[in-house]
């Protein structure tokens, strides 16, 4: 009998010890670089957490948008009633609450005007509902307990607010200012 090992199969051996020695330091690799693909992921996914909080700029806002007064013209009423429906979407993605009807936890009453259009105070309260909606706005500065008020604003305030990334003051946008209302 012939002692001496076999050559061809001792051969075969190293090479699979070779390849089993190369297929386990990739996969040590592999291992490797999914844990830290796996941090990188935690932190973006922190990341994204704290960048949509800090979206919702809007939180604490609440919004009624009213129906167009501006014209009676069909196709006019259609743009207002669109760009007012892009700006409930873009409010609402925000932070912003929408409201379907003025109430005492209304912020903002938002109606659309075209470009430098003034409305008359007496118009646009009566265009918002009967008198209990119009005493909630020009009352809410004595009813409210931190003297807050409804702001009735032109649509452009929201505009320029989203343009802005800020909320901006109301005063050059207001549609009802407080003295004088004629209530």
């Amino acid at each position: 009998m012939d002692n001496r090992p076999n050559t061809k199969f001792s051969g075969k051996r190293k090479r699979l010890q070779c390849e089993r020695m190369s297929i386990q330091s990739r996969a040590d690799e592999l291992l490797r670089q999914g844990r830290v693909i796996m941090e990188e992921l935690e932190k973006l996914e922190e990341s994204f957490r704290q960048y949509c909080c800090s979206f919702k700029w809007l939180k604490g806002v609440t919004v009624f948008m009213a129906r167009p007064i501006h014209s009676t013209n069909p196709d006019s009423q259609d743009i207002a009633t669109l760009t007012l429906s892009r700006l409930q979407l873009e409010a609402k993605l925000l932070g912003a609450e929408v409201v379907e009807e003025i109430g005492y936890t209304t912020t903002h009453v938002l109606t659309y005007r075209r470009a430098n259009q003034v409305f008359d105070t007496k118009n646009v309260l009566r265009s918002l509902g009967g008198r209990d909606v119009q005493e909630i706005i020009t009352l809410s500065p004595f009813w409210h307990p931190s003297g807050r008020a409804v702001k009735v604003v032109y649509h452009d305030w929201l505009e320029d607010t989203l343009a802005a990334g800020k909320v901006l003051p109301v005063e050059p946008y207001l549609a009802v200012k407080y003295e004088g209302c004629g209530l």
